[in-house]
């Protein structure tokens, strides 16, 4: 049926993301259920951010966002539900002038800033720009007033 309305290549390459999309939902409820998810272990634990990055992210911060933004996504940034929602916005709608244009490490880099000014201890290892890692991370959860502080 969708053969008359679509060509057949169209209908096997949806038909084949469609399956994709399936398993790694299914493989990520697993995950979740049986509680054996990496990132979820190194994000509750602090790992994730280095002492370096969150200066990175700091100086790309007061570059790139603060002349529109000020310091209000610093609070602002707490009342995502995920790290990951946060990411998934900011790399395709900023900055304004030039929206999606940072390398995808630039905008872990600003979130790991903003994860340690609102509390989230600084660990050894760089936050990777990973959807999946990122959405682990739960920024309301954070006890603002404990990381590094905004420069």
């Amino acid at each position: 049926m969708l053969d008359a309305v679509f060509p057949a290549n169209v209908v096997r390459i949806l038909g084949g993301t469609g399956l994709l999309f399936a398993l790694g939902c299914a493989a990520l409820a697993s995950a979740q259920e049986s509680g054996h998810t990496t990132a979820g272990a190194a994000a509750s634990d602090g790992e994730w951010t280095t002492s370096e990055q969150v200066e990175r992210g700091a100086q790309l911060y007061e570059q790139r966002c603060s002349t529109c933004h000020g310091d209000a996504i610093v609070s602002d940034f707490a009342s995502y539900p995920n790290a990951g929602l946060f990411f998934g916005f900011v790399s395709t709608a900023m900055p304004a002038d030039a929206p999606g244009s940072l390398p995808h490490q630039q905008y872990a880099d600003i979130i790991a800033y903003l994860l340690s000014a609102n509390g989230m201890p600084v660990g050894s290892t760089e936050l990777p720009p990973d959807q999946a890692i990122l959405s682990e991370i739960k920024p309301s959860e954070l006890d603002s007033g404990e990381g590094e502080q905004a420069p």
